[in-house]
């Protein structure tokens, strides 16, 4: 069983400067704080409430059913932190403590930081923002292509993610891999085991999550300032400055630092290595604390106010300013903008290989909290807990909206069960159990759909609105999430002729043979579209794993001769225990790259060693 500390916390208002775990004195039980931080503890919340049946859950009681051995979160308010707060171990295997000084790697909100560190690099003359990044770059070139010629690749379009250029994320290098220099990277050679980076499509037009370009940012930091190493400058123009003391872009972190940083896991066990080296640093890199990315928040938000201590009003400006739609809000200089009931927000999220992360800050009030997990399941737990944070502080944006139940009759309640359709292979059952409607999404958990009015109902897990209507006679349900846009779904005649129903049900070969008609009709059919198949699987893997095996099983039938399909399907494989068939799995991959005659020799040799470690991992040989 994993062991959990009782935490411990410090208030900024009466310790300014991070405290050594060692001087980290108990809360006082009289402290408001205390009170609040305990209230906090154990009052999560799921996305909405139900009057009178809605229990709150402890953080301990979460983190034990997500398996998170290691929590920090840092609570801030306009200019300071006012607490701060570790929970669990850093290390399941060691049992070794969480202290709210733990580093913690941050993800991809490490995009967050370095854009800031170009952005100085802007403020010196260094770099220009709307100019071609060919002239800053030295040692890499990035391949020219027509899409570059008409329009090209800035500063400004690498760090809003519109650059056009391709490579989403990095998954990071083991302790006993070879790591690859950042040129390496950036062309995909070994030992480097993601793509080359490229310009997919004409730059400025339209917004598509690359950690590549910013990895490009990243080269052309290092080239306009001779080489110097991305740390050191990092430090120099952000870290240092900002007083983040306890952060750093070292890649692998050295020695002394290395003490004191957490490990990652995955399913509440130590990952491989403990923690993944990214050369990636400024996409992926950053080992930081709650604490210091809090400071961080508050330094840009006093900046865009012309307050800050160390970053201009012009820059902090530029990186909160929307340039392009993303994600439900939109998208800034190494920030994502997005709107709640009560104004407007910046911040990021972050996932590296065993570490979960996000940070949000409240532009207007000056709010915000800065969570991180050494968990690659800490995501599911930080919505929970930022609600209860929300309702403690009264943040009007993130509290959890509440409901009554509507008592409607038992005919009501049938005349809606059935099969409904949300576009092509796309859909969701309802069906009355005791009493009680609930969602059934394909390769999904069960939800309940709680009714709110005769014709209105909300999804008790997930938080989606559910109306009905009727449309030129005809019966339509109105499904709107995440404060998006509604989806109309029809009434299916008959829920068993969609191949996912089919899938859902566990008649794998029957939904395959419906697939792999659509395939011969239309090969670039997006419902049998290979990348489908791996984000449905992504989303089940780990408390799903069988049912993500299904649905790669599907991927590998259609596409037989795909390397990634049969390594997506070994992957899950092992995860399911399943080690006999993850090796043979492993094997096809194998084969299939080397007669893969669209293969770069290059890329061959990545996928080689990459298949290779993974298949010696599943046998349990270091």
């Amino acid at each position: 069983m994993m062991a959990f500390s009782c935490g411990v916390a410090h208030e900024r208002a009466k310790s300014p400067d991070p405290p050594s775990p060692a001087a980290i004195a108990p809360p006082d039980p009289r402290s408001d704080t205390t009170a609040r931080i305990a209230r906090i503890e154990r009052g999560l919340l799921p996305p909405v409430e139900i009057r009178g049946e809605t229990p709150a859950w402890s953080l301990d009681e979460r983190m034990r059913a997500y398996r998170i051995p290691g929590l920090i979160v840092a609570v801030f308010d306009e200019d300071r932190v006012l607490w701060s707060k570790a929970y669990g171990v850093a290390d399941a295997s060691t049992h070794e403590p969480m202290t709210t000084t733990t580093l913690m790697q941050a993800g991809s909100i490490s995009k967050s930081v370095a854009a800031l560190v170009a952005l100085e690099e802007v403020a010196l003359g260094k770099l220009d923002l709307d100019a071609d990044i060919q002239l800053a770059l030295t040692s890499w070139t990035l391949t020219t292509n027509d899409f570059m010629r008409a329009a090209p690749v800035t500063l400004r379009r690498l760090l809003s993610h519109t650059a056009g250029t391709t490579v989403h994320g990095f998954p990071g290098y083991a302790a006993d891999e070879s790591v690859p220099t950042v040129p390496q990277v950036l062309d995909g050679k070994p030992p480097a085991n993601t793509a080359r980076v490229r310009v997919a499509f004409a730059p400025g037009s339209q917004f598509s999550y690359s950690g590549g370009g910013i990895t490009i940012a990243q080269q052309a930091v290092i080239d306009v300032e001779g080489g110097r190493p991305y740390p050191r400058i990092a430090e120099e123009r952000v870290l240092g400055p900002l007083g983040m003391t306890n952060s750093t872009y070292e890649q692998p972190l050295p020695p002394e630092r290395a003490l004191h940083a957490a490990s990652g896991h995955h399913d509440g066990r130590v990952i491989a290595g403990r923690r993944h080296v990214y050369p990636e640093m400024a996409a992926a890199g950053l080992w930081t604390t709650p604490d210091d990315l809090a400071q961080f928040l508050i330094e840009i938000r006093h900046a865009r106010e012309g307050r800050g201590a160390h970053v201009s009003k012009d820059v902090a400006a530029r990186m909160t300013t929307p340039v392009a739609s993303a994600r439900g809000g939109e998208v800034g200089l190494g920030f994502f903008l997005w709107k709640k009931n009560d104004g407007e927000y910046f911040g990021h999220n972050g996932d590296d290989a065993g570490f979960n992360a996000m940070s949000l800050a409240q532009i207007g009030k000056g709010y915000g909290v800065v969570m991180m997990a050494n968990s690659d399941d800490g995501s599911r737990l930080f919505p929970e807990l930022r609600r209860a944070i929300a309702r403690e502080y009264a943040w009007g944006g993130y509290d959890p909206p509440r409901f009554d139940r509507k008592v409607l009759a038992p005919s009501a309640l049938a005349a809606l069960e059935g099969g409904w359709a949300l576009g092509d292979d796309d859909g969701f059952r309802l069906a009355v159990r005791e009493g009680r409607l609930e969602l059934l999404v394909p390769m999904a958990a069960p939800d309940e759909l709680v009714p709110i009015a005769p014709d209105a109902f909300v999804a008790r897990a997930s938080g989606a609105r559910v109306a009905f209507a009727r449309s030129d006679g005809r019966e339509e349900i109105l499904l709107t999430e995440d404060d998006g846009e509604p989806q109309r779904a029809k009434r299916l005649a008959n829920d068993a002729a969609s191949p996912i129903f089919l899938l859902d049900a566990g008649r794998t070969q029957e939904a395959i043979s419906m697939y792999r008609k659509r395939l011969r009709v239309n090969p670039k059919d997006p419902v049998v579209a290979r990348e489908r198949f791996r984000r449905l699987a992504g989303d089940l893997v780990g408390e799903r794993t069988a049912e993500a095996i299904r649905v790669l099983e599907v991927a590998t039938a259609l596409y037989p001769e795909s390397p990634d399909a049969h390594e997506w399907l070994a992957d899950a494989c092992a995860e399911n225990g399943d080690l006999t068939r993850a090796h043979g799995e492993y094997a096809t991959a194998l084969r299939a790259m080397s007669r893969d005659p669209k293969a770069s020799a290059d890329e061959k040799t990545i996928f080689r060693a990459r298949v290779t470690k993974e298949m010696q991992r599943a046998a349990g040989i270091p």
